[in-house]
């Protein structure tokens, strides 16, 4: 099996067309997988692995004509151009707070709600932001809190 970051774009598509694995879907058809044959990792669609080959190959083919920053994803560089043109569609119904991505809205929601849907194994304790949980079981295994952990937890 050749490295993904020696082969030519041709050999990969070669490669990847070869590596297709059958699987049961689960109603007795047959589902083809695309193997990564960096990692190993399955995908149902071609796309999606091409997709996910860019971060071996760190390609970044999507820039940004304001400055220049590049993307693996055209989503991400959408959601980036929403900076420049200070653009945030997603607002809050309760409070009207704006956001540029759904899902910082939807995290920001539960503010209001209360919900807390990560809970600690070790203790119970419940947060809002799965960020938060991960630092605070860091304190179980004797590590302190990172800076920007305690920032994310401020009201």
């Amino acid at each position: 099996m050749q490295d993904l970051r020696s082969a030519s774009l041709p050999d990969v598509i070669q490669q990847q067309q070869s590596n297709l694995k059958p699987n049961k879907n689960g109603l007795g058809g047959e589902l083809r997988l695309f193997k990564c044959l960096t990692c190993g990792k399955d995908f149902k669609q071609k796309s999606t692995l091409l997709q996910h080959e860019r971060i071996h190959t760190d390609s970044r083919p999507y820039g940004c004509p304001e400055c220049g920053k590049r993307f693996r994803q055209q989503s991400h560089l959408t959601q980036h151009l929403r900076i420049h043109a200070n653009e945030k569609p997603y607002a809050c119904v309760y409070c009207e707070r704006t956001f540029r991505q759904r899902a910082i809205l939807n995290q920001h929601l539960r503010i209001h709600s209360g919900e807390k849907p990560y809970e600690c194994p070790e203790c119970g304790k419940h947060f809002r932001q799965k960020a938060i949980l991960n630092q605070h079981v860091r304190t179980h295994q004797g590590e302190r809190p990172s800076s920007k952990a305690a920032t994310l937890a401020a009201p």
